[in-house]
């Protein structure tokens, strides 16, 4: 349920798209995808990994659900804290960061109680209320600002419930949190000292799948990076679908000790199914993406089709780096990370530059295989050692 949920998600984005790429201009429909890209990474800023260490720091249920909701009324404490500054900026967009940080912080929270059904709900309501508010505006001519809130409005309407059904028709909640509010923030810094690893690695992956949009915008216009942000809002299913069997692997991984064995003596043998199933999905997406969107907003065949490759895989990077949760090295793995948002950033800028938009994939690709080489010479030098 929790992979579908993501999976409706998803779906339900590309639909909106579907409708959007046709209803708006080239223009605002690019001005439109980059500020969803800028609204996701601001709120996962905003996380400052909250989503991670509250989790993992806390014993039972009952502990969860009240660290849950204190950390969760201390950012809605700071959005209107903020509010005005966001207002008098005439950013009005941004707006739309809190709603979705508190959508996915509270998506979360259910997850960890094991309530994947009604995240499922939550993201199907989500969805479908979406392409319904689409569909009413279409004859309408609106602005910017109002597109993106009405992008964001269903989950709005989500976190309103959220936080009346969790907080204000629960005023022990309020009346401990203002009653040891020194205790609170005392918390506030501990959990976020604890969340700054996979914080930081959770910043690089995201910058790694979406930095090339500003480097476009930056070189090329921003009718172009508009373009490839919409590309890239299909290309999220790659890494999802990856992640899900990757899940299920991890579990073996993790209990026993011949599937980690497993991983590290057949590494070659996992990179080229993973390449396999790069060029598959691949060639899968390609149609999907050009049934997608109008001639407008698509970009060239070959190039969508490296970009598709150049994400794809990282499929073998991520089977290979599970080892190291088995290890208690994922360290490793972030200083992978950071070296490849290194080559991303040179490589992106040099071929972006010169090249124009075929430096995307290239990119794109180098980064993969770095990563790829990087993982397998950890896992060469680990089984050396081994012997």
């Amino acid at each position: 349920n929790a992979f579908n949920s993501n999976i409706i998600n998803a779906l339900g984005k590309i639909s909106a798209f579907y409708f959007l790429s046709r209803l708006l201009e080239l223009d605002i429909f690019s001005s439109l995808m980059i500020s969803i890209v800028v609204i996701e990474i601001t709120s996962m800023i905003l996380d400052l990994g909250h989503s991670t260490s509250i989790f993992t720091h806390t014993s039972s249920k009952d502990e969860l659900k009240k660290e849950f909701f204190s950390i969760y009324l201390i950012k809605i404490i700071f959005f209107l804290l903020i509010s005005p500054i966001i207002f008098l900026s005439g950013e009005i967009y941004l707006y739309a960061v809190f709603p979705l940080l508190l959508f996915n912080f509270y998506n979360i929270y259910l997850d960890r109680l094991f309530l994947f059904q009604t995240v499922l709900y939550r993201s199907l309501f989500d969805a479908i209320l979406r392409i319904v508010l689409i569909y009413f505006i279409s004859n309408n001519v609106i602005q910017l600002n109002d597109m993106i809130l009405v992008f964001y409005f269903p989950i709005l309407l989500i976190v309103i419930f959220d936080t009346l059904k969790s907080i204000l028709f629960n005023p022990s909640i309020i009346k401990e949190f203002f009653t040891n509010l020194n205790n609170r923030f005392d918390k506030l810094i501990f959990y976020t000292k604890e969340g700054l690893s996979p914080y930081f690695d959770g910043m690089v992956v995201m910058l790694l799948r979406r930095a090339d949009i500003f480097y476009v915008s930056f070189f090329l216009g921003q009718s172009i990076s508009g373009k490839f942000a919409a590309l890239f809002s299909l290309i999220n299913f790659l890494p999802m679908i990856s992640s899900a069997v990757n899940r299920v692997i991890l579990s073996f991984v993790l209990e026993n000790n011949d599937t980690y064995s497993f991983i590290s003596q057949n590494r070659f043998k996992i990179i080229i199914y993973g390449f396999t199933f790069a060029l598959l999905t691949s060639v899968a997406m390609l149609p999907i993406y050009n049934y997608t969107y109008p001639d407008s907003v698509k970009i060239d065949s070959l190039i969508s089709f490296l970009c598709f490759i150049g994400v794809a895989i990282n499929f073998p990077y991520q089977t290979l780096i599970l080892p190291l949760y088995k290890i208690k090295r994922l360290d490793y793995g972030l200083k992978i990370r950071i070296i490849q948002l290194l080559i991303q950033t040179v490589s992106s800028i040099f071929f972006i530059k010169n090249f124009g938009i075929i430096g995307v994939p290239i990119s794109l690709i180098l980064v993969r295989l770095a990563g790829i080489v990087l993982i397998n010479s950890f896992l060469v030098k680990l089984n050396l050692d081994e012997k």
